[in-house]
C-alpha cells in the first residue's frame, strides 16, 4: 500500500509538472519592439513584475532604432508590438492601408513630464533666456525635414516667441550628435532627450531653458503601435497585453509621482533602459506616461494638418482609421482608472 502511495503521489506531481511546462508553453508569444528608453517602462515593469505572465503572454524583445524600420517590422509582422512617433511616416502608412493601429500613449509631454528639452550652451545663460532670445544664433534639433514630432515642436516654440526658421541657424542633428555639438560649441542651443540634459547641466556644457510640456503641452510624442494581424486576428491576445502594459505604467507613475517602490522600479528602468545610472533617476525630467493609455486626439490631429502643410502628407486621414482606442477602453473596463 506504501509503495502504491508513493507511486501515486509521483504520477500526480508528474502530471502536475507537466501541466505547469503546459501552461509556460501554452503562453501567447507576442514580438515586442523598444529603443531601451525610459518611456518604454511599461513594457520593461510589466515584464519584470510579471504582469505579461498573469495576462498569459510571453514577449521577444527586439530592438529597431527607426520609425521607418518600425513600420516596415509591423506591417510584416516581423513584429507585433512596437513604439514610435505619431509622425508623418505613421499616417502614410495608414493612408496606404498597411493597417498599422496607433492603441496607446507611449509619451507625452504631460505636466513635469516634458523629457524632450531646450538647452542653452554654458556661458550663453545670460544671452538667451528666452524663446526669443535665439534669434541669429545656431540651434540643434533633431528630425528635421522628414516630418517627425520634434519639427512640431519647434514650429510651437518658434511661433510662442514671434519668430520664424529663417530667424535661426538651425542645425538637423541627432541627440547624441546635438550633444557634441554644444560640448564643442559648435551651436548656442540644442534640443535634447533626457539624460543628455542632465548629462548637459552635470558637464556644464548647457542649461536647462525649457522643458518640453512649456513649449509644447500635451503633445503626443510617442505612441504604442500593433501591427494590424495582431489586431484583427490575434485581438484576445492584444486586449491582455493591454491590460498587463497599463499596469506596468501604472506601476511607474506610482514611483516617480507617488514615491511608491521608487527603488524598485528604478532598478528596472536601469537594467533595461539605456539610463543605466540609478542616480540620474533622481535628477532627469521623467518622460509623461498616461495611467490609462489614451492619447491626445486633438493634439495629434492637430500635428497632423500641420504636416499636410509642410507637404509630408498628400492628404490628412480621418484619426479613426490609425487611432483604436478598443484595446485601452477594454483594459480601464477591467483595471478601472487610475486613482
Amino acid at each position: 500500500m506504501r509503495g502504491n502511495g508513493i507511486t501515486r503521489r509521483a504520477a500526480l506531481a508528474g502530471l502536475a509538472f507537466a501541466a505547469s511546462t503546459s501552461a509556460a508553453f501554452a503562453a501567447d508569444q507576442v514580438k515586442v519592439s523598444v529603443y531601451q528608453s525610459v518611456s518604454d517602462a511599461g513594457i520593461y515593469v510589466a515584464e519584470a513584475k510579471g504582469y505579461f505572465k498573469e495576462q498569459g503572454v510571453a514577449i521577444d524583445v527586439v530592438q529597431l532604432d527607426s520609425v521607418s524600420s518600425v513600420v516596415t517590422a509591423l506591417a510584416s509582422g516581423q513584429v507585433d508590438v512596437a513604439g514610435g512617433a505619431p509622425s508623418a511616416a505613421v499616417y502614410n502608412a495608414a493612408r496606404q492601408g498597411i493597417g498599422i493601429r496607433i492603441v496607446a500613449d507611449k509619451g507625452s509631454m504631460r505636466k513635469g513630464g516634458g523629457y524632450l528639452c531646450l538647452v542653452v550652451r554654458k556661458g550663453l545663460e545670460d544671452k538667451i533666456k528666452t524663446a526669443a532670445d535665439l534669434k541669429g544664433h545656431k540651434v540643434a534639433w533633431s528630425g528635421i525635414g522628414v516630418g517627425t514630432t520634434n519639427e512640431v515642436a519647434l514650429d510651437h516654440l518658434l511661433k510662442s516667441a514671434g519668430l520664424k526658421d529663417s530667424d535661426l541657424s538651425l542645425q538637423n542633428l541627432t541627440f547624441g550628435d546635438s550633444f557634441a555639438a554644444l560640448a564643442s560649441g559648435s551651436v548656442d542651443a540644442a534640443y535634447l532627450i533626457e539624460p543628455l540634459v542632465q548629462s548637459a547641466e552635470q558637464k556644464g556644457v548647457g542649461t536647462l531653458l525649457m522643458t518640453g510640456d512649456q513649449m509644447y503641452p500635451n503633445q503626443q510624442v510617442a505612441v504604442l503601435l500593433y501591427g494590424a494581424d495582431f489586431a484583427q486576428k490575434r485581438a484576445d491576445v492584444a486586449r491582455r497585453f493591454m491590460v498587463a502594459y497599463l499596469k506596468g505604467v501604472r506601476d511607474y507613475n506610482d514611483a516617480f509621482g507617488k514615491g511608491k517602490d521608487r527603488a524598485g522600479i528604478v532598478a528596472i528602468l536601469s537594467k533595461n533602459t539605456s539610463v543605466k545610472r540609478p542616480e540620474l533617476y533622481e535628477k532627469m525630467v521623467m518622460p509623461g506616461l498616461n495611467p490609462d493609455g489614451e492619447v491626445n486626439l486633438d493634439g495629434m490631429k492637430a500635428d497632423m494638418a500641420w504636416f499636410h502643410s509642410k507637404g509630408y502628407l498628400k492628404e490628412t486621414i480621418d484619426l479613426s482609421k490609425v487611432v483604436d482606442s478598443s484595446f485601452v477602453d477594454e483594459a480601464l473596463k477591467k483595471l478601472g482608472r487610475y486613482q
